[in-house]
């Protein structure tokens, strides 16, 4: 069945288009029943083919073209993605376009930062801290290895824990069992330029799911991105929404030409001379606005689980049920003073415990960032030569100056730095975090677990640092000669 499929994708819109030409005169109803029910055909068999064939080549379908009316369905798949794409364009007019679209797109075998395949078993570690033992403690080696001098040796516990009880940590780079799935909507209108004016403004509402953000081949066969995993035997543990997803985009983009001058509506009957001045000038706009990234919280130790020295494996922190992520001290006059993320919200695992968060935050994202940046040009022509001329440019960057607020990278760095001093038997870290706002270790009791948490606690968690916001107004003057 599967090998008719394409078959039926291309034919449907062809008997479609057969039926509209011989019943178009006398039955249009009909006609058109016909044409709507080939293109339900069309796209049931498009999605067909997405989720179930795999061929060796690439295949790309793209059909239905209407006067005045398009409906499009592209479909392309190959041996790490399929990718979907339904686009319904209307003309209303000469110059107007509305076109409402989905794309979906699945990327499977994609790269996955550095894993160690040999961890100690968790449920296995945390079974034997449930029963008071301690999975450091060495044992005679039950599989009868010797060392050097003839004598049996002696291996940990958690080692007996790993898939190959025998082999310390294997590091593997480069494999590619990653996934991912992205979907969106999307909604735009198109001004063909006329009487002056253009503009296109297209909203985007997407989701994009994977299990490790960014883990691209960069300059080097060893760069595999930033991607962070807390255990490598439960990869599907690691599936979030990506640390780069943006659920609403809007952008706009217009050009403007001023209707002042020679062949305008205004001052059309302007000298030549007085025209030089007051016609040839034209407003550019260039806006965005777009929701914040997702919270990556990461704890900043190993909290007693022995890593496996790959640089990538992080352990996340617990959430603390029914206090907000985001901090309610927060406010744009004291940006930078206090952290945007509310430390309270999370809490430190038990000794030897993975935490509960997931790797990034669908419910606690970055702010919405606003961009509007503008131009004016002015063309001064002189010269006979209409090519030659001359142009006054003014380029006003973030032209509102907002304030766009960013962290030091997606996670907004961990909670606590250094390595605390976590035990099975002494001082428990575990529990909620205190909001330390401004206090040392010096404002507590020696000792005690507050001191110990404040000594490490990293003051730049959850919060927006100066150096890393984006910049303010900017303005830029220039005079160009065309020639």
């Amino acid at each position: 069945m599967i090998s008719l499929l394409p078959w039926i994708v291309l034919l449907s819109p062809l008997i479609s288009a057969t039926f509209i030409v011989l019943f178009t005169q006398k039955q249009r109803d009909l006609s058109a029943m016909i044409s709507v029910l080939a293109v339900l055909v069309s796209f049931v068999a498009a999605v067909a083919i997405f989720f179930t064939a795999a061929p060796e080549k690439p295949i790309e379908f793209t059909w239905l073209n209407f006067p005045g009316f398009k409906v499009s369905i592209g479909l392309t798949i190959d041996q790490l993605s399929k990718a979907m794409l339904l686009m319904v364009t209307f003309v209303g007019s000469l110059i107007h376009i509305y076109s409402l679209g989905y794309m979906g797109q699945k990327g499977t075998h994609l790269y996955s930062p550095r894993l160690n395949v040999n961890m100690p078993d968790q449920t296995q570690f945390e079974d034997l801290l449930n029963r008071g033992g301690d999975p450091s403690q060495v044992v005679p080696d039950p599989f009868g290895r010797v060392d050097a001098n003839g004598n049996l040796r002696t291996v940990a516990l958690q080692d007996l824990m790993r898939p190959y009880p025998t082999t310390g940590n294997i590091v593997v780079v480069g494999m590619t069992n990653s996934n991912s799935m992205y979907n969106a909507g999307t909604l735009s209108l198109d001004r063909r330029f006329r009487n002056n004016l253009g503009f296109r403004i297209n909203y985007t509402w997407s989701k994009s799911i994977d299990e490790n953000s960014d883990n691209l081949l960069e300059t080097s066969s060893f760069s595999w991105g930033p991607g962070r995993v807390q255990n490598p035997n439960d990869q599907r543990a690691n599936r979030s929404v990506s640390s780069f997803d943006s659920r609403h985009r809007f952008n706009l983009t217009s050009n403007w030409q001023l209707p002042i001058g020679k062949g305008h509506a205004l001052l059309s009957g302007a000298s030549t001379k007085l025209n030089h001045f007051v016609g040839g000038w034209n407003l550019n706009g260039l806006s965005s606005l777009y929701s914040g990234y997702p919270f990556a919280p990461e704890l900043g130790d190993a909290n007693g689980i022995a890593l496996g020295g790959t640089g990538q494996q992080r352990v996340f922190p617990d959430i603390v049920p029914g206090v907000p992520i985001k901090n309610p001290a927060w406010n744009k006059s004291v940006a930078n003073d206090v952290p945007y993320f509310n430390p309270a919200a999370f809490a430190r695992p038990a000794f030897g415990r993975y935490g509960n968060a997931a790797r990034t935050l669908d419910y606690a994202r970055l702010p919405w960032t606003p961009t509007l940046n503008m131009s004016l040009f002015k063309e001064i022509r002189p010269f006979e030569n209409l090519s030659r001329y001359f142009q006054l440019r003014a380029e006003f960057f973030n032209v509102l100056n907002h304030a766009t607020f960013n962290m030091y990278s997606f996670g907004g760095r961990p909670i606590f730095s250094g390595t605390p001093p976590v035990t099975r038997t002494g001082l428990s870290l575990a529990g909620p975090i205190p909001y330390f706002n401004g206090r040392t270790a010096a404002d507590f009791p020696a000792g005690s677990r507050e001191a110990v948490l404040a000594q490490y606690y990293n003051t730049e968690f959850g919060s927006f640092r100066r150096i890393s916001n984006g910049s303010g107004r900017i303005v830029q003057l220039a005079l160009k000669f065309y020639f």
